[in-house]
């Protein structure tokens, strides 16, 4: 029997495209300011969250590389 879970579904932030409203598939755009912001509440927001797997694409937009 599975065991209920939460998930959590976060989509990237803004990107240059996305204010263009342009399909980005897997083209690698970076966010753009607004979405560097979005991203920064957002990893605020979870970090407060018991989250056991993260699975994530590793497309810029998607991913920031460890420091």
């Amino acid at each position: 029997m599975l065991t209920p879970a939460p998930f959590y579904f976060i989509r990237h932030g803004e990107t240059d495209w996305n204010k263009l409203k342009l399909m980005q598939g897997q083209t690698d755009t970076p966010l753009n300011a607004t979405g560097i912001f979005q991203a920064e509440a957002a990893a605020e927001i979870v970090s407060t969250r018991k989250i056991v797997t993260i699975c994530t694409s590793p497309l810029r937009r998607a991913a920031k590389p460890p420091s």
